[in-house]
């Protein structure tokens, strides 16, 4: 990794072809101990349904999306980190508003409806932006009292919780004031709300046999271990559906994973096969989902049908 938790390139990357790529597929399980058919989304196919360019006008670097927020209204808000920037796009492509932001922009989350808000690292906080009528605007900033950097965000109960550079997860009050909830031995670049009970869920950067990449936190801050490495390896952002199946993108294992939210059950949606090249970032909305890569200037769009 780059000073400042920022990704080094990985590899010699191929340039990606601008055409859509369509798949139509069913997904390889890895793990079936309790296979569940009445999870409906969890054993859907997956298909490639579109494909848009995030680069706007106005960029100077190539894109960095290290974070998604697939919004009820079918627009699509990510973060760019090289460019300093959130952006907002229909789900088609239309490119609609965009808003810098001031230091580096990681994880999103879901506020309300209308109101996203972004981890930001140098300096760290947190920046919440309204969506309203398809523009972008800053709501508030809400720095850490610790001066740490935020690298992931969810909001749950009212409040923000961040996952820090340290390994830190935070509880984080509107003043700043920052209160430790666990501690985990590497980078926590995203954290997501579970609908069903209510827990945070985590992704911890590792690449070490027998270190956990998933964990649970609770509200009596209980933390268990959901998935360690294996089919993922160095998990970047995480997602959650309605049915509380976890969506992981394992950045150097070149896929993007399901799973029930016990981590008993675990397919791969997609792989290199289909083009998954250091994963970043994933949104899930209904039965749809987005995803950005690394070092790639595009959002796919998919759909578990």
């Amino acid at each position: 990794m780059a000073e400042g938790g920022h990704p080094q390139k990985l590899g010699n990357l191929d340039d990606d072809a601008t055409e859509t790529i369509f798949i139509e597929k069913q997904p390889r399980l890895i793990l079936d101990n309790h296979y569940d058919i009445a999870s409906p989304l969890f054993g859907r196919r997956v298909k490639e349904i579109g494909k848009f360019d995030i680069k706007t006008l106005s960029d100077k670097c190539t894109c960095l999306a290290r974070g998604l927020v697939y919004l009820p209204c079918n627009q699509v808000m990510v973060s760019d980190d090289t460019n300093r920037k959130l952006k907002l796009f229909k789900d088609n492509g239309q490119f609609l508003d965009e808003l810098s932001i001031r230091g580096y922009p990681n994880d999103l989350c879901l506020v309300d409806n209308n109101t996203v808000a972004v981890a930001v690292d140098k300096p760290g906080g947190i920046h919440v932006v309204k969506v309203e009528a398809s523009k972008l605007s800053l709501s508030s900033e809400i720095r850490m009292s610790n001066s740490k950097d935020c690298i992931g965000i969810t909001h749950t109960d009212g409040r923000f919780v961040v996952g820090t550079e340290g390994g830190g997860v935070y509880s984080l009050t509107q003043d700043g004031v920052a209160d430790l909830l666990h501690q985990y031995n590497s980078k926590c670049y995203s954290l997501t709300h579970d609908p069903v009970n209510g827990d945070t869920l985590v992704s911890v950067y590792s690449n070490n046999p027998g270190n956990v990449t998933v964990s649970r936190l609770s509200a009596n801050n209980r933390h268990t271990d959901v998935m360690k490495v294996g089919v993922v390896r160095h998990p970047f952002v995480i997602d959650v559906d309605t049915e509380a199946n976890i969506y992981v993108c394992g950045h150097t294992s070149h896929n993007v994973v399901q799973m029930s939210g016990d981590g008993s059950q675990v397919r791969e949606l997609l792989t290199s096969l289909e083009g998954m090249k250091y994963p970043m970032a994933i949104s899930v909305n209904g039965d749809k989902f987005v995803v950005t890569s690394y070092d790639d200037n595009h959002i796919r769009v998919f759909e578990l049908y």
